[in-house]
């Protein structure tokens, strides 16, 4: 059983090995590039909070929380301890992630598209626009990526302790992690309808999620009693991305210039 699982692992690696080395070479190439977009907030500062204040203080303050857990900030200020605070080591951090994705992706690969044609898989990732620009970012999403194709592959090889474990992990990444872990909650339950379902089949599974949800409880109780708020409060600069709209206003917001003219210029800024 050891013997075959670990054939299992040596012929997952050497199928990801050109896109390990692909990526580590893409990550060699922008090393030096700064933090952008939500990474300025999500890991750059913080990841400087915790590095300056050698993480005596779990929440940062208000003025940059976004309501999200702090791990990754936290995991990127303990590279920068250990390996020296640069550029190039945030983005090595990523590196490993995203080894991960293409180790779990290869499975999946096996899974659906059958033995020998993981490589497709692999392949129409590699090219994906959206992988690949989050790749090259110091990125908080590419742990999620990660996370969830471990969720998934734990799904379906029944491998319980990493469903836990990796439902926790994208559970203290972010608010969206915690919504995912919900997503992958229902996509085992819709699975039941396949086989037999019963009352103690979604309570066994209830139970697999646990950990997961108490840990979003806790995490959200406590700074709730720290903030006032949850996921985001009236001072925030994201507070506007909260505003209810018409449906009118939520149809044509994609067309802001087009929804000036006939609706108005205040429609415009939906």
């Amino acid at each position: 059983m050891i013997d075959g699982y670990q054939y299992q692992i040596s012929r997952s690696l050497k199928a990801c090995f050109p896109f390990f080395i692909a990526f580590t070479f893409l990550t060699f190439l922008v090393k030096d590039h700064a933090f952008f977009w939500d990474t300025v907030q999500l890991a750059s500062r913080h990841a400087h909070w915790y590095f300056d204040n050698n993480f005596r203080y779990f929440f940062p303050p208000e003025s940059f929380d976004s309501g999200h857990p702090p791990l990754f900030g936290m995991l990127l200020a303990s590279m920068w301890k250990i390996f020296g605070k640069s550029l190039w080591v945030s983005h090595f951090t990523m590196l490993p992630f995203l080894f991960g994705c293409f180790f779990f992706l290869n499975y999946l690969g096996e899974y659906f598209l059958g033995k020998g044609k993981s490589g497709y898989l692999l392949l129409l990732v590699a090219v994906d626009p959206f992988f690949i620009g989050q790749s090259i970012l110091v990125s908080p999403d590419i742990l999620l990526v990660f996370a969830w194709l471990m969720g998934l592959w734990s799904i379906l090889k029944n491998r319980k302790v990493t469903l836990i474990l990796s439902t926790i992990f994208l559970a203290a990444i972010s608010m969206r992690g915690m919504m995912v872990v919900f997503s992958l909650f229902l996509f085992e339950v819709f699975r039941l309808y396949d086989q037999k379902f019963t009352r103690n089949s979604f309570l066994k599974i209830f139970l697999y999620y646990l950990p997961s949800g108490i840990f979003s409880l806790i995490f959200l109780y406590f700074h709730y009693k720290h903030t006032g708020w949850i996921g985001y409060h009236e001072a925030s600069p994201w507070a506007p991305t909260f505003e209810k709209v018409s449906a009118t206003s939520s149809l044509v917001s994609p067309y802001p210039v087009l929804a000036a003219h006939v609706f108005g210029p205040g429609t415009s800024s939906c």
